[in-house]
């Protein structure tokens, strides 16, 4: 069961801007789509609190807040930062 992976603007803008540390948040993305269970083991994924429908993605340096869609098959990359300016 794959999903399908969708970047809004803030994801898409700093991915353009941050080529290097993108490639490596777009192929977890990529693995995480083929296999959700799976993913959580291996990458560095938590669920946010206080807000059941959002993750965490750490790689590095930098988080990516996403949401999992089940009935609809979608992960929707919110944003992607620093630290310091993800939570903001």
């Amino acid at each position: 069961m794959n999903y399908e992976v969708y970047y809004q603007k803030k994801a898409e803008k700093w991915i353009l801007a941050n080529k290097k540390s993108a490639e490596r948040f777009l192929s977890a993305f990529e693995e995480i789509s083929k296999d959700i269970k799976g993913s959580f083991q291996i990458y560095d994924i938590v669920k946010l609190k206080g807000n059941s429908d959002f993750f965490r993605l750490r790689i590095g340096k930098y988080r990516a807040i996403f949401t999992i869609q089940n009935d609809e098959l979608i992960i929707l990359v919110i944003n992607i930062d620093s630290r310091g300016g993800i939570y903001k």
